[in-house]
């Protein structure tokens, strides 16, 4: 008797502790007015990359815009097509690593499509880029930066269309540096 009570306490136990695991394999979301959508985690490698990434679980047929692209994951591969989609829609966050173990992307996909906050990241680490998304769409904040950190870029999309803030280059602030320096009938070379 005593020995059964032992076994159904540690039955229950585990039970409780192996719950949450399986729990966080599938997910139920609000998916504003498309109703909820359950997804599920996926692992897997490239030849120089790997991906975890969420996928819609369940079979939903969904109405794509053909101005968009949908991302799908087909026998262990990321697609992207213009206009419609084949295979499990990618819904969810979304992380891609270099090889070594370095972020290389990351962003939010929901039924197949770019939304949210993206971030591209260079080998060495520094941030490449940040671009917000709505709906498969470039819209909102953008920046680009070089290898080492330096900010190129900022500015906004809104519909696709980009407002554009250019950085001006260190060699650019160092020529007009010189130009200003020079007396006005001296020619060099940054003032013919």
């Amino acid at each position: 008797m005593k020995k059964k009570l032992k076994q159904y306490i540690v039955s229950a136990i585990l039970t409780l502790f192996l719950l949450p695991i399986s729990a966080q394999k599938s997910k139920e979301i609000d998916a504003d007015d498309w109703g909820e959508y359950i997804y599920q985690s996926v692992h897997f490698h490239t030849d120089s990359t790997k991906i975890v990434a969420n996928i819609l679980a369940e079979k939903k047929e969904i109405k794509p815009n053909l101005d968009d692209y949908y991302y799908t994951v087909i026998n262990r591969k990321v697609y992207k097509t213009r206009g419609g989609y084949t295979g499990k829609l990618l819904h969810g966050e979304y992380m891609e690593q270099y090889i070594t173990g370095e972020l290389l992307t990351k962003g939010t996909f929901f039924l197949g499509r770019k939304d949210g906050v993206w971030k591209v990241w260079f080998p060495n680490g520094e941030l490449k880029e940040v671009i917000t998304w709505k709906k498969g769409g470039k819209d909102g904040e953008f920046r680009e930066y070089n290898n080492i950190g330096e900010l190129l870029e900022k500015g906004k999309f809104h519909n696709g269309s980009m407002n554009v803030k250019k950085k001006k280059k260190k060699w650019d602030l160092f020529k007009k540096k010189v130009v200003e320096g020079k007396n006005k009938n001296e020619k060099n070379e940054y003032n013919r």
